[in-house]
């Protein structure tokens, strides 16, 4: 037994010897300039209010098995702190040639749940001028207040029991505010401020979670800009009214108009309104350049507007306004029921325009866009379509009664008779026999649904089924021939309070992409009712213009 213990313990001792002597493969050493972003550049979002920026740049191959791309931004080139990441599939990478992250409007600053003190990003060195978020602390973070636009979000309780009467005494007078501790923020958002140098850079981190090193900084300006022109602007001429008539839609950026307003123009006076657009053109590039370099001469307006304003109202910011308007012509003029004033020209303008129906070719209507800066915009100018009213769609009649069952603080508004409508089907067996409906219910007070009727028909309208659907759950099934590619559906109703005469026709049309039967268009008599919508507005007694309450 001894002498057996005597060579295994040998035996151990020249394995352990060999393996020493192994050769050992080391990972090759990554090359991590190859995980450096390249082409970033920081451009200005046009047509906004001077508070947003897009940065770009040139995503890493997909060999490279990036998994996000994290983005840091600074008011100083030597402290960058994370605002944002974008998130890649490992597998397919980035399919185009650039990426884009937009620091834009009010997102997140900081919050209670915020660390503390300051923290350096993950794997970084010493002198890396990245950091995590920012912390709550007031000598790190407070001297950034001044850079960026803060917007406090509290919650309703704080704010009306948790603030303290604080009184600012000036000069003339004492300003009185309801001042609140940071603590009692729930979150803190910011937004750039116009004219403020920006720094930023982006590192890329890998599938086993490895920050590689950043790029080289890139710095972005915000700047204020002139409105997005308008694309849809629609005049009309309602002949037997004697009503102009407008609609129009909106860019996508709208946080700082100011006013929307419809001008009339001479057709003989556009050659004058195109040279009075070129010179707001130049105004705008002139104010940059002075911005740039305070050398360059600023350039004023020398041109005046040969287009007569007839229409203008507050665009409703922060909600969305009505976006038509109607100007009845009496006695062959146009006049304004009050005087449109404008608070940053000073403008004010009392509508009182001749105008000729007998010569619309004369005349030609823009839209325009103006904003808290001064700068303005117009749409393309149109002339005036002639129409009768009994092509306009007619406004059904409509009550407001107080919703039941709230706190007091809830309207309703109930108008038309209810409307079911296909919204897909799909096949429940092979020989496509079977069929599973899908549809949806809008109804009101007034005729609540208790049971909804469809009639279903082929092609040449021989009746296939009838359905009672009493238990309202928003499908059916139905037993269908064999090879059948169009349905057809009469639906009815039996409600709380009777509906007449009143029947929706719609069809399930075979569809060769989806290979199923697809609805199409849903009709009462010969209305198409996929081409009405409807626009709720609401006003309180205060306000001068409506806006969009429920579309």
């Amino acid at each position: 037994m001894k002498l057996k213990s005597h060579k295994t313990g040998i035996f151990l001792v020249l394995l352990a010897f060999s393996l020493l002597l192994l050769p050992v493969t080391l990972p090759a050493a990554v090359d991590e300039t190859a995980y450096i972003v390249e082409n970033l550049k920081v451009s200005d979002i046009p047509y906004d209010d001077g508070s947003g920026l897009v940065i770009s740049w040139k995503p890493l191959p997909k060999e490279r098995r990036i998994i996000e791309y994290r983005i840091y931004r600074g008011i100083t080139p030597d402290s960058l702190f994370y605002i944002g990441k974008i998130d890649v599939n490992v597998k397919t990478g980035v399919p185009g040639d650039e990426m884009y992250f937009y620091d834009t409007a009010f997102n997140y600053f900081m919050d209670v749940q915020s660390f503390g003190k300051l923290r350096k990003e993950k794997k970084q060195s010493k002198d890396s001028p990245l950091y995590r978020r920012y912390p709550r602390d007031a000598n790190i973070t407070g001297p950034q207040l001044q850079h960026y636009d803060i917007l406090g979000v509290i919650s309703e309780k704080d704010y009306y029991y948790k603030n303290r009467r604080i009184e600012v005494v000036a000069e003339e007078d004492t300003t009185i505010y309801a001042g609140l501790k940071v603590r009692n923020f729930d979150q803190l958002a910011k937004k750039l401020l116009p004219d403020h140098e920006y720094y930023y850079t982006i590192l890329a981190v890998n599938e086993a979670r490895k920050y590689f090193p950043h790029c080289e900084l890139a710095i972005g300006i915000p700047r204020k800009n002139a409105p997005e022109k308008t694309e849809e602007f629609y005049a009309v001429w309602v002949e037997d009214l004697n009503r102009l008539q407008f609609e129009w839609s909106l860019p996508t950026f709208t946080d700082d108009h100011y006013y929307h307003s419809v001008y009339m123009l001479k057709r003989s006076d556009l050659e004058k309104f195109n040279r009075y657009l070129e010179n707001l053109e130049a105004i705008e590039e002139n104010n940059l350049a002075v911005k740039i370099d305070s050398t360059v001469t600023t350039l004023e307006l020398s041109l005046k507007n040969p287009a007569q304003l007839i229409y203008s109202r507050y665009s409703g910011y922060p909600y969305t306004p009505s976006k038509t308007v109607s100007i009845n012509v009496i006695d062959g003029r146009i006049k304004s029921p009050k005087i449109y004033k404008n608070l940053f020209n000073g403008e004010e303008v009392d509508v009182d325009i001749e105008f000729n129906s007998d010569n619309l070719d004369d005349y030609l209507f823009v839209f325009q866009l103006y904003d808290a800066d001064r700068y303005e915009n117009y749409s393309d100018p149109v002339a005036i379509e002639i129409i009768n009213s009994d092509i306009l769609p007619e406004i059904p009649a409509f009550e407001i009664v107080d919703r039941e069952n709230d706190k007091g603080d809830y309207n309703t508004a109930k108008w038309g008779k209810p409307v079911v409508f296909l919204t897909n089907s799909s096949y429940l067996n092979e020989d496509k026999t079977k069929l599973l409906v899908n549809y949806e219910i809008n109804s009101n007070k007034n005729y609540k649904v208790r049971n909804i009727y469809f009639r279903v028909f082929d092609k040449e309208y021989i009746e296939i089924d009838y359905i009672n659907e009493y238990f309202t759950d928003n499908k059916f099934k139905v037993d269908i021939p064999a090879g059948i590619d169009e349905l057809n559906f009469e639906i009815t109703f039996k409600c709380n309070n009777p509906v007449g005469d009143y029947i929706l026709k719609q069809k399930l049309l075979f569809d060769e992409i989806s290979q199923s039967l697809s609805p199409g268009k849903i009709f009462l008599g010969n209305e198409n009712l996929k081409e009405f919508d409807y626009y709720v507005y609401k006003r309180n007694y205060s306000d001068e213009e409506f806006r969009l309450s429920k579309k």
